[in-house]
């Protein structure tokens, strides 16, 4: 699925940012393996950010790239994680005034939990500048396979206090948003 460029889909450096999508793995990274399943990835002028999984073993992580046209651009690698197989998960980016990037991950079932799987000072990045489209899902050899389910973005004046909120409202009631 690709959603053309709007400026509305790039993070910026005066507002908080929120991205969620709701994912459903058919198949696990291999080990030594990245699955990337989002995407706003400039090729030409190798800048925007793109999210996935890893796996080393048994270990699975989320792993997000992030560069702008002033910063060299790197991997971020987050907290380990565990996936129930075959039941969908909410994986939602925050970035709080184009500086502070977070990640969170809840699952679909009876006793959700939230969980911040870290953070990250992106501020010497400087703002992201492309204008490519945001894709969601399988992208050419990006090895994912899978379903995405709703999905948004959220931007607005210093919301970062009510982030969690906001994700517990996701995970309630995915449909409503």
């Amino acid at each position: 699925l690709q959603v053309p460029h709007h400026l509305s889909l790039v993070p910026n450096s005066s507002e908080d940012y929120l991205l969620f999508m709701w994912v459903h793995l058919k198949r696990l990274p291999q080990s030594g393996a990245r699955q990337i399943f989002l995407s706003k990835f400039d090729a030409k002028n190798r800048q925007g950010f793109s999210l996935g999984l890893t796996r080393e073993n048994d270990t699975l992580r989320p792993i997000m790239f992030w560069k702008t046209a002033e910063g060299p651009g790197r991997w971020y690698l987050f907290s380990e994680l565990e996936i129930i197989w075959r039941k969908w998960f909410l994986i939602v980016i925050s970035i709080h005034r184009g500086r502070s990037l977070g990640l969170y991950l809840a699952q679909d079932g009876e006793k959700t939990r939230i969980d911040l799987l870290g953070g990250y000072d992106v501020e010497t990045q400087g703002n992201l500048g492309t204008e490519s489209p945001l894709t969601l899902g399988a992208m050419s050899q990006s090895g994912f396979r899978g379903s995405i389910g709703p999905f948004g973005v959220f931007s607005a004046r210093r919301f970062a206090r009510e982030t969690k909120s906001i994700v517990k409202d996701l995970v309630r009631n995915p449909a409503a948003v």
